[in-house]
């Protein structure tokens, strides 16, 4: 699942944000510089009519409108567009623009409502000085701080593959480096000698590319084949095709990227699968055309992150409640040893994170894990036993209803997981994510599970997960999802998520 990139407005929110609260605090500055008065009594005198003289009704509404005026300003200028590649210059000048704009709007409403008289204009020229100055502070530190945290956050990057020539191959490094400092490249694939246009090339050749690196990016493939047998097993989000990659065994990797769930962008106009939308977008300078299983408004995911912090926000309230009333009781009485277990999971398109539980199994139930196969009740890359004799208190055969039994049929154990979603590594409701070990055994096709953010609940959770053996109905469940994707159903799955605690049907591992 893929989203557009977003338009420059909701991307720099944050920097709207810090404009307007940039103007404010110079409007205070200027009103204390001229007029006297200390920075509390002047935000007191914005509401209450006793603080010093900015509680005149001019002084007061002029406050109210610089918040709107910067708001459309910012607008009208797309006074952030490109705003973490512009120099001191440039965001000197955009800064200027912005205070010069709302400056000259203030006058106007001054003079149209023929109030000026009773303003000290003195406190608009502070204003104008003083906001283009804080503005340009304000924004540089920021802009430092953000680049900071991009650069250390690897989790949320987007990891690209490049597929091009090895003429074209250096010039797409420099530009996607210097235009587009919101993916990181993580390999590239270069083709040997007519491995793009012939199709027994990707059938045949297997070609290692070693320790070869194109200007500091390592080769990861040099066929077809390879590429999508390293796609299958390695982080990677996007893949990017040069104009200059074309024939059946170039159409038939991309087919290939649509069938794991990852989304390819192409420089060139080709014949696209029918199974993946479509669309035209910008990258890197260059106009492509971006293929994907389902490409998604991003406001849709702003939506749905929202839902995911606000929900994982209440969850982990009730998190530590169980923590101290349930879980921490439960271990020292039932098997001493740590409240939490944290397994290595696999999330969005093969980034590994911790999942985190509360502890329902005994200490060694990793270990125990491959002398049960053997007993595995379902079909394909996942595990499930009915009665597990590794979770707390189920007896030598798995029978008895402990306290792992319990905290696992109400889901309880699951509560620790809001963590996972607060950080942005699940979300409230998608595919479940696989262990290390489950992922090595998946085929191609089961790789589409990954192509969104794993959920605490999801379709197959909801859809009788009990009588479902067969990993293959599971991938065609979390499909549908992918496929069917909106607010509203996934509204749905978690009303019925919580009607399912509460009937106490129990989770999977």
């Amino acid at each position: 699942m893929y989203s557009k990139n977003r338009s420059w407005m909701l991307k720099h929110l944050d920097f709207m944000i810090i404009d307007i609260i940039t103007c404010k605090v110079a409007f205070l500055l200027s009103f204390m510089l001229r007029q006297g008065g200390g920075a509390y009594e002047l935000i007191r005198g914005v509401y209450f009519s006793d603080a010093v003289d900015f509680n005149n009704i001019i002084f007061r509404d002029l406050f109210f409108a610089i918040f709107f005026l910067c708001i459309l300003d910012v607008i009208f200028q797309k006074s952030h567009t490109d705003i973490l590649k512009r120099g001191f210059l440039k965001e000197a000048k955009s800064c200027l623009k912005l205070s010069t704009a709302i400056f000259i709007e203030l006058l106007i409403i001054l003079f149209a409502l023929k109030i000026s008289a009773s303003f000290s204009r003195l406190v608009l020229l502070y204003f104008w000085i003083g906001s283009t100055i804080l503005m340009l502070i304000f924004r540089s530190c920021y802009k430092v701080i953000l680049k900071a945290i991009l650069g250390q956050d690897t989790y949320h990057t987007r990891h690209l593959i490049l597929l091009a020539t090895e003429e074209e191959m250096p010039s797409l490094v420099r530009e996607f480096s210097e235009k587009q400092n919101d993916i990181r490249l993580s390999g590239c694939m270069i083709p040997a000698a007519g491995a793009a246009d012939a199709s027994s090339e990707a059938e045949a050749g297997h070609h290692g590319a070693g320790s070869e690196t194109v200007t500091g990016i390592p080769v990861v493939a040099k066929d077809p084949a390879s590429a999508l047998a390293y796609l299958k097993s390695h982080w990677v989000d996007e893949v990017f095709i040069s104009r200059g990659m074309s024939g059946k065994a170039v159409d038939d990797f991309i087919r290939g990227c649509h069938v794991m769930g990852i989304t390819t962008h192409q420089e060139i106009n080709v014949e696209e699968d029918h199974t993946a939308e479509v669309a035209v977008e910008t990258m890197a300078g260059t106009v492509v055309v971006t293929g994907s299983l389902r490409i998604i408004d991003p406001m849709l995911l702003l939506v749905k992150r929202i839902i995911d912090i606000i929900g994982s926000i209440i969850g982990m309230a009730f998190c530590a409640l169980l923590t101290v009333f349930v879980a921490i009781p439960g271990i020292l009485i039932c098997d001493p040893g740590p409240v939490f277990y944290k397994q290595k999971r696999v999330g969005k398109n093969g980034r590994v994170f911790n999942l985190y539980k509360f502890r329902s199994m005994y200490l060694d139930a990793d270990e125990r894990k491959a002398a049960l196969m053997k007993k595995n009740e379902m079909q394909g890359a996942i595990f499930k036993m009915k009665n597990d004799p590794r979770i707390i208190g189920s007896g030598p055969d798995g029978s008895h209803h402990g306290y792992g039994w319990f905290i696992r049929k109400t889901s309880i154990d699951e509560f620790p997981q809001f963590v996972n979603v607060f950080l942005g590594q699940m979300s409230l409701v998608g595919t479940r994510p696989p262990t290390l070990d489950e992922w090595q055994q998946y085929e191609a096709h089961h790789r589409v599970r990954l192509a969104v953010r794993p959920g605490i609940t999801g379709v197959w959770q909801t859809s009788g997960r009990n009588e479902i053996s067969d990993f293959e109905e599971i991938v065609k469940l979390d499909l549908s999802y992918i496929n069917s994707f909106s607010i509203g159903n996934d509204i749905r799955i978690i009303a019925r998520t919580v009607k399912q605690i509460f009937r106490g049907e129990d989770g999977a591992e």
